[in-house]
């Protein structure tokens, strides 16, 4: 019995999700009387729970817990480059910011040894930003949250979804509910993977394997499509369902895109469809899949597409630029398995300039000479065990068994193909483990060294907790629910999980 099936025998449209991507836990606050009170070395501030106003006693030590959160993907894994940013005087009077240097977030606050504490015993801010060889010093977006009423009573106080604390307002008093505004900023995203088109000069796929529904003229090319085009790609005036197709050459987890509008004309919005297989792509039935569009317009200005969840079986709405945001790069929430891309433009106004584009892919390849990976080993229960790949023959994969001293080799049979054959260990992102995932994930069972198929069951929300159930049924399985971390469980890309 065949518990996997391959995404490319299913009709589907692919999601570019950019929802909420924070991984959040609520830590004890002001742990010690003097010193540093921060969160973990991969979290950032996001907020503070406080204990109920004590009159003439309202000192900071009534913010018991802090809101710590990752950041988003791909830095959710990232260490931190920190500064202590001291106050001399500051903070000691009224109507003052403290924040964080451009780019840089909350991580801690600093206090003074005093054991009954004022607004004015802060004494500086832990500030820090995901470790990156170029570190961004911007935000990608921020705004002010008025705190002057929520903070006064007990209970939680936090910035935005995908918002952290970037520094706070002391208002015209000593006590902690004069903390008045907090600054809530975004990271900037960060391009994931690496680039897969490449630009004019440095093309990183043959001009031949970027095609076309139509182009406005005879002579157009179709491979100005790549970003330092200097016509960029419009389609014909007659197409009605316009798109432009991407063969990467190989298979890769897709993550992001940049899209850019060209000198005359611009994409209020686009939807992007991704493929394994070049006739799974050409078999999809557009009309019927074709989402509902919204989005705001902008003449040349880069175009960006954000979603927001629907009910099940309903597709997401995506959204263009506003006419200041001049940033092009949006990562996906979820990373996609794909080899084929269509991205399909759209303007909101019908009376508009064709569409015009000029597009970046961003990825990783899927399977790398000796990387980790879990290789099939029984297919009737989807056992796995680990190894790397030492060899490609054609479609073949040769897989050597991890931590083996006699060093045995598999050839996986059309394994760059079956991508349930060979998977590639990665931690997952938080978003790509939801109910019904397809899973690997290490065999319960005492003494068993192998890995086995799964599905994840259960999301505990905020906790980095997931029930997962094997889909094999014989002695040497459990039957059962095994509860997992997100760092225990390996997403098969590409999959989907059935009985």
């Amino acid at each position: 019995m065949k518990y996997f099936a391959l995404l490319s025998f299913l009709v589907i449209l692919v999601l570019v999700d950019f929802s909420s991507s924070q991984t959040c836990r609520s830590l004890q606050f002001w742990q010690r009387a003097t010193g540093d009170s921060n969160c973990g070395r991969r979290e950032y501030l996001k907020g503070f729970y406080r204990d109920a106003n004590q009159g003439e006693k309202d000192v900071i030590d009534l913010v018991r817990n802090a809101s710590c959160c990752t950041a988003p993907p791909p830095d959710e894994n990232s260490g931190q480059n920190c500064s202590s940013i001291k106050f001399l005087k500051e903070f000691n009077t009224n109507n003052v910011w403290a924040k964080c240097p451009p780019g840089m977030f909350m991580q801690g606050i600093k206090r003074s040894t005093k054991l009954s504490s004022w607004l004015s015993d802060i004494e500086g801010l832990i500030c820090c930003n995901p470790d990156h060889s170029t570190p961004i010093s911007t935000y990608d977006d921020c705004y002010d949250k008025d705190v002057n009423v929520s903070l006064n009573y007990q209970g939680w106080t936090m910035c935005d979804a995908d918002y952290y604390l970037a520094g706070f307002y002391r208002g015209n008093c000593k006590y902690l509910s004069c903390l008045d505004r907090f600054k809530c900023c975004k990271f900037m995203p960060r391009a994931c993977g690496q680039p897969l088109v490449g630009p004019v000069e440095g093309r990183l796929i043959r001009d031949s394997s970027i095609t076309a529904s139509s182009k406005q003229t005879p002579s157009a090319k179709i491979s100005e499509a790549r970003i330092g085009g200097n016509d960029g790609w419009s389609p014909h005036a007659s197409d009605k369902l316009p798109y432009l197709q991407f063969d990467l050459e190989k298979l890769y987890l897709i993550c992001g895109f940049k899209v850019l509008g060209c000198k005359d004309s611009y994409v209020n919005l686009y939807r992007v469809h991704v493929s394994p297989e070049k006739e799974y792509l050409d078999s999809w039935n557009i009309i019927k899949l074709q989402p509902e569009f919204c989005g705001a317009d902008g003449v040349d200005k880069p175009a960006y597409s954000r979603s927001r969840a629907r009910k099940l079986g309903r597709y997401p709405e995506f959204y263009g630029t506003d006419a200041e945001d001049k940033r092009a790069y949006r990562q996906l929430r979820v990373r996609k398995l794909g080899r084929y891309v269509r991205i399909f433009p759209r303007n909101l106004d019908p009376d508009a300039p064709m569409s015009c584009m000029q597009v970046e892919i961003f990825g990783e390849l899927y399977i790398k000479i000796y990387q980790d990976v879990f290789f099939i080993h029984d297919e009737e229960v989807m056992s796995y065990k680990k190894g790397r790949p030492t060899k490609f023959e054609g479609n073949d994969t040769v897989v050597e068994e991890y931590k083996n001293p006699m060093k045995l080799t598999t050839r996986i049979s059309d394994g760059l193909l079956h991508f349930t054959k060979v998977v590639p260990s990665r931690i997952p992102w938080e978003g790509e483990l939801s109910v019904d995932t397809c899973v690997i994930a290490a065999n319960p069972v005492k003494g068993r060294k192998d890995f086995l198929a799964g599905r994840v069951h259960k999301v505990y929300e905020g906790k980095n907790k997931y029930a997962v159930k094997y889909l094999a049924s014989k002695k040497a399985v459990v039957s059962k629910k095994v509860l997992l971390k997100r760092k225990q469980l390996q997403v098969v890309y590409g999959a989907w999980c059935s009985k």
